[in-house]
């Protein structure tokens, strides 16, 4: 059982070991030689997330969630290799469908495996706090090495996501395959729309709470990345650029741990609601973005993402029919993609 806690850990680190992150917005705007070119590969990548999430899950459906992300894992590291040697538009629009499939085919389906592997609701519980802040353990490593690493020879960022994917393949295929009761935790092509209505009226205030968060973040992930290219229209080096997003992704990861003990303290509902409180302020600070401030967006966007994310997975495995819990799994994880590819808007 230990060993199996570890090894689902090492595979949330490894599949979030991703060097190119801080540097890919220069990367793809070097390969174009236009920022307007670059933002329409972001832009790619979006729509590309929402065309994905939804048919992904039918690998879950009828292979298991293991082999989702084992499948995920290694077209992640296929990603990572065109992104680093494509040298023409097409090619990086390739890269980056690429990237949003496979990260589609993971996000939700690890939260649903976790479940599978310790139905514990309290183990799962803390296991959950736990690798999500291996998740950002890993960006946090890969945004401080993969900015340096770009500066030394470009390719070498991709080259190590493409490894670390790899590794995370390892670590999925000597953990068990979940059940075929649990298989269905992502079934997104089982759930027709009046059946999902139907499920999901007991759910209403957690929907709620979803819709809130959703339009809260769809604006936040609008201001990340085009702070992104902020930075880069001034002129920061790759250096500081990665530096800046490693101090974001080790706030989210304080923002996991931050919420786990405020959830043991007062509650699921009560650290979601508490959600509001941060997007308010954040709303607040907004205005400071062209003195100066704009430099600490990034990190708190992020830590609102460590608190937010899982919060809601376990508020969503609460639920005890399993429709239910696929459905709301299904918006969690668009979700967060709306969250990540916020240029889409």
């Amino acid at each position: 059982m230990t060993q199996r806690r570890y090894q689902y850990i090492a595979y949330r680190l490894f599949s979030n070991t991703a060097f190119f992150v801080p540097i890919l917005v220069l990367h793809i705007e070097s390969k174009t030689g236009s920022p307007t070119l670059a933002f329409a590969l972001i832009g790619i990548y979006g729509v590309s997330v929402f065309a994905t999430e939804i048919p992904t899950g039918l690998i879950a459906d009828s292979f298991g969630l293991r082999s989702a992300l084992v499948v995920g894992s290694l077209l992640s590291a296929i990603a990572a290799c065109l992104l680093g040697t494509a040298t023409s538009f097409g090619a990086l629009a390739i890269g980056q469908i690429a990237l949003a499939t496979a990260l589609s085919l993971q996000s939700g389906a690890d939260s649903a495996y976790l479940f599978a592997l310790f139905p514990d609701n309290k183990l799962y519980e803390s296991l959950e706090g736990s690798s999500t802040s291996a998740k950002y353990v890993g960006l946090f490593i890969s945004s401080v090495a993969g900015s340096v690493l770009y500066v030394l020879d470009p390719r070498l960022p991709f080259v190590l996501s493409a490894l670390a994917s790899l590794l995370a393949v390892a670590c999925l295929v000597k953990l068990p395959v979940a059940n075929s009761l649990e298989r269905i935790d992502k079934g997104h092509f089982k759930v027709t729309f009046r059946q999902a209505t139907a499920q999901l009226q007991s759910s209403h205030s957690l929907l709620l709470l979803l819709f809130f968060a959703a339009l809260s973040l769809a604006a936040l992930s609008s201001i990340y990345w085009s702070y992104q290219f902020y930075l880069e229209s001034i002129g920061v080096r790759p250096e500081l650029f990665g530096t800046i997003f490693a101090m974001a992704f080790l706030a989210s990861s304080v923002g996991a741990a931050v919420a786990k003990k405020v959830n043991q303290t007062f509650g699921y509902r009560k650290t979601f609601a508490a959600l509001g409180i941060l997007i308010g302020t954040v709303a607040v600070l907004m205005g400071f973005v062209r003195s100066g401030f704009g430099a600490f967006f990034p990190i708190i966007t992020q830590s609102i993402s460590g608190y937010m994310s899982p919060t809601l997975r376990i508020l969503i495995q609460q639920e005890s029919q399993p429709r239910t819990r696929a459905t709301l799994l299904s918006l969690e994880s668009m979700l967060h993609r709306i969250f990540m590819s916020g240029t889409v808007f």
